[in-house]
Formats: C-alpha cells, sequence, structure tokens
C-alpha cells in the first residue's frame, strides 16, 4: 500500500491490518526520514528511510512479531527504493518495492530485483503502466517489465480493479506483485485506509495452474556471444568475498546479455504439424 505519508495514517493502518488478519504490510511512499521514530503493538517494522532527510517516498516492511524472519540485503537497485526480508523455515524473499515515476526501468535494475535463488514477492508501488495489468495505456518501463516477465520465470500478478485514483485524471493499477509464485497466489483491491491509493491484498490461491503465455523468446546467440565478450570480468580476487562478488558480476553480466539478444515472438497457434497428427 502507498500510504503518502505513514505517520499520519498510522491508527487506520493498525486497524485495518488486525481486522484483515495482516501478517507481512509492505508499504510505499512512508516519507519518514532516519530521526522519525515509529511504533505498532506486535509489529515489528523494516524500514528503508531518505539519508538526506527529506521527507519523500521510501518504503516500509511491517511483520507481524509472531512471524518468522531474517533481515536480506539486495543489490543495489539505483532509483528503485526497497527493503527485504527472508522468511523462516520458506526462505521465501519479500520484498517492499517503490519506483517514482521518473526512472527509466532497465534489464538490470529488474535484475537485481529478481535475483534470489530462492522465491519471491514483490509489492510495490511501480508506476510502470501497461494494458497486460488493467491499464488504459502503456508506458515505456510498462513495455520493459512486460518483456522481461515474458523472458524470465516471473509476472505481474495484479488486481482486476485500479489502485490509484485521483480526480480528473484516469484510473490507473501501478500497485502490484511481482513473483516468481505468482500462480499460488490471488490479489484483490479493498476500498479502504486513506491514501488516494488502494491496498492490495494478496491471499493464497486454490487454482495452482501455471500461467500461460502469448509470446516465446527467441534468442540470437551470435549476438549473445559478442556482447559477453565485450564485457570481460575485471574483479581482482584475494578473497572468498571477492569471488562471491565476481561470481554475482559474472551472472548479472551474462544475463544483461541475454535480455539484449532476445527478442519475443508472437507464440505460433498449432504446435503439431498436420502430418505428425
Amino acid at each position: 500500500w502507498n500510504a503518502c505519508s505513514l505517520t499520519s495514517r498510522l491508527t487506520e493502518l493498525e486497524f485495518f491490518m488486525v481486522n484483515n488478519n495482516v501478517v507481512v504490510a509492505a508499504i510505499q511512499e512512508t516519507w519518514l526520514v532516519q530521526n522519525d521514530s515509529l511504533f505498532l503493538r506486535d509489529i515489528n517494522i523494516i524500514r528503508c528511510d531518505r539519508p538526506d532527510g527529506t521527507p519523500h517516498g521510501e518504503v516500509a516492511l511491517l511483520i507481524h512479531k509472531n512471524l518468522n524472519y531474517s533481515h536480506y540485503t539486495l543489490q543495489y537497485t539505483g532509483a528503485v527504493a526497497a527493503v527485504a526480508i527472508r522468511l523462516i523455515p520458506s526462505n521465501l524473499i519479500v520484498i517492499s518495492a517503490y519506483s517514482l515515476p521518473a526512472v527509466r526501468l532497465t534489464s538490470d535494475i529488474l535484475n537485481k530485483l529478481t535475483s534470489h535463488g530462492s522465491p519471491f514477492l514483490i509489492s510495490g508501488d511501480f508506476n510502470f503502466k501497461h494494458q497486460l495489468w488493467n491499464n488504459f495505456n502503456n508506458n515505456s518501463n510498462g513495455h520493459e517489465l512486460k518483456k522481461y516477465s515474458e523472458l524470465a520465470t516471473n509476472d505481474a500478478l495484479f488486481s482486476n480493479a485500479h489502485t490509484h485514483l485521483v480526480p480528473n485524471r484516469q484510473p490507473a493499477t501501478i500497485d502490484f506483485f511481482l513473483s516468481n509464485l505468482n500462480h499460488y497466489f490471488t490479489c484483490s483491491t479493498l476500498d479502504e485506509l486513506s491514501s488516494d491509493h488502494l491496498p492490495v491484498m494478496l491471499s493464497p490461491s486454490s487454482n495452482t495452474n501455471p500461467k500461460t503465455t502469448t509470446s516465446i523468446p527467441v534468442t540470437d546467440w551470435d549476438t549473445y556471444r559478442n556482447l559477453t565478450l565485450n564485457r570481460p570480468i575485471t574483479h581482482s580476487i584475494s578473497s572468498a568475498q571477492d569471488v562471491n562478488l565476481a561470481i554475482s558480476s559474472l551472472i548479472r553480466s551474462l544475463r544483461r546479455s541475454f535480455f539484449q539478444a532476445t527478442n519475443l515472438v508472437p507464440m505460433p497457434n498449432k504446435f503439431i504439424v498436420a502430418d505428425c497428427k
């Protein structure tokens, strides 16, 4: 939920969490700075505040005290603010993220947000618009996310109702989830809380059928090879930590080359030729 100032809406959020049995709340635009104190009964709070003291943007995770978790360190994601935990014992990574409308989305940013080696669930106000997730039009970041999701094993999980309602502007769905476990969950928009963003509730799904897709990735491997050769790894290795950093850098480089060398083409209607039938 994008709170547009968390401290001014703390009481209603506490009631909302109790009334709806919320165990983890991902909050965007907390508008908190490092000196701000925050307390909710029976709730642990993990925050990412603005270091410059400007009360704008930023994110938090509110976790019920009975839920076991550990802090999870994300790779630097540039202009996308994010904070994360790892649930115990499931190893599910839960992330709260916020992207300013002016941020230009790249595959590198998405790689850092979604490369965890574990199941993940990212909840956020992304400001990424696409008709695929219930918007009237598309923006460039929406196109980039759609392409990335088709190539990767994750996708947007969204409600059928709009989440951002502003007078004299088209309603939009910019608050949603990114996950590699989408077919295990359903989400719904609730007409509650007083921000101009409506909260989106995620619940376990009884339908566990994997998603379908209308496009397939086609990779130009010559282009991939050339891109990879032009990205040498230059890390100096003197410790075990340096080895881990070099491996992470290599993986990001290979993934970046793959996405740049791959395009989506429409999936054919028939997979079996008539003679084979």
